[in-house]
């Protein structure tokens, strides 16, 4: 019975994870389409200069968080 319990548990804690993996890439995706929407209104009305800076920034943030997640242990 203990077993069964065990592989209960475990079972659990991965579909949280994958839940929460889940969600963090939903996120993600909404932050991405905002950012997408974002520049497309600067290219709208006509503020090349304003779009291009918010692709940087973007990028800037992109580049950080590879920077962070390729420094996180792994295990």
């Amino acid at each position: 019975m203990a077993k069964a319990e065990e592989r209960q548990l475990a079972l659990r804690a991965r579909g949280d994870d994958f839940l929460r993996m889940l969600q963090r890439e939903e996120n993600a995706l909404r932050h991405e389409r905002r950012d997408i929407a974002a520049v497309e209104e600067l290219l709208d009305a006509g503020d090349v200069a304003g779009a291009v800076l918010a692709l940087s920034a973007r990028r800037a943030r992109i580049d950080r968080k590879t920077r962070r997640s390729r420094d996180k242990p792994v295990g």
